[in-house]
């Protein structure tokens, strides 16, 4: 695994701790996106989306994951209070995210 894994696997987990069971659907989808983009952030040290893909690994091209990030963040149906409010109302814990192992 490379080393961009791991801590987005725990950005990931964290943030599914506020969900009964391990999210379905477009859930899932949404929930990958947005621990990929947190991941991407904190790797790349800018909010610009080309740089943010560029450092998210996922066995994709760069530019598909340009356009996921860009339509993730313009999506009318995701809004904050539906993307967004579990995690204000339970604020993730996260572990050392560069903590290798489970």
């Amino acid at each position: 695994m490379s080393d961009n894994f791991h801590p987005y696997r725990a950005i990931r987990e964290a943030l599914t701790q506020g969900y009964a069971g391990e999210p379905q659907g477009q859930r899932a989808r949404h929930v990958t996106t947005l621990a990929a983009l947190i991941r991407g952030i904190v790797a790349s040290e800018s909010t610009q989306v080309p740089a943010i893909a560029a450092k998210v690994s996922d066995g994709t091209h760069a530019e598909s994951r340009v356009k996921r990030f860009a339509r993730g963040v313009d999506n009318d149906t995701s809004t904050a209070e539906i993307s967004l409010l579990p995690y204000a109302a339970t604020p993730p814990k996260f572990k050392n995210l560069y903590e290798r192992g489970s």
